[in-house]
């Protein structure tokens, strides 16, 4: 078996970031050549509005809740995901 990509993002649960996170998932579906179709997970931070996360699994996209890595860090700027295929948990990095 190959190896297989996990494009990873996290996002605020906010309107401001839904369309950076759709666009970047519709980039990826759209325009991603060999990666349109790998594993693309959005992490919400502390919560996931319904309407856009099924917004979101509708491009194939797995949504996920993370709390927020340090409450005094507004963004989730040190909150990217790495995730194990194996694992449902995550640890923060980068953000969308």
């Amino acid at each position: 078996m190959g190896l297989r990509v996990l494009l990873s993002c996290v996002s605020e649960n906010r309107p401001g970031w839904y369309d950076k996170v759709y666009n970047l998932v519709l980039s990826v579906r759209s325009f991603g050549g060999s990666l349109a179709d790998e594993q693309v997970v959005v992490n919400f931070v502390d919560g996931a509005d319904p309407e856009v996360a099924r917004t979101l699994e509708g491009l194939g996209a797995e949504v996920r809740v993370v709390e927020r890595f340090d409450v005094r860090n507004p963004t989730p700027t040190s909150c990217g995901c790495w995730s194990s295929a194996r694992s449902s948990t995550s640890t923060c990095w980068s953000r969308c």
